[in-house]
């Protein structure tokens, strides 16, 4: 990419996956890139969430520990996760100083067999 030192740029972009037969979730991206005085900035976040399953097989045993009783379960799963990247640099000193740093956030959240999800 080629950037004008003035002005502001962006992207952004949504997707829909597929994350199983009847599951579609959506991701959105979002980048800005600007100046600020002598400083190029740059940010970029990513929001989605990353449905899924867990198997189980649960088993009763007695006090001489022999099984009683024994079922398999599917528990539901889901992952959302929110991350925010970030960069400046800036002429200094002969070269060129750059700062970076990144924010993550991952609200994992198993065994919701009622379907209502935590938000962020």
């Amino acid at each position: 990419m080629i950037r004008r030192q003035t002005g502001t740029t962006g992207i952004y972009a949504t997707k829909l996956r597929q994350v199983g037969p009847s599951v579609a979730e959506v991701n959105v991206e979002a980048t800005i890139t600007t100046q600020l005085g002598r400083w190029n900035i740059s940010f970029d976040r990513d929001i989605g969430d990353d449905p899924g399953y867990r198997t189980a097989v649960p088993h009763d045993l007695d006090i001489d520990e022999q099984l009683t009783s024994r079922t398999s379960e599917v528990n539901a799963t889901i992952g959302r996760w929110l991350v925010i990247n970030g960069e400046g640099s800036r002429d200094m000193a002969g070269g060129q100083l750059a700062l970076n740093g990144r924010i993550a956030r991952n609200n994992w959240r198993g065994d919701t067999h009622d379907n209502k999800q935590p938000g962020f």
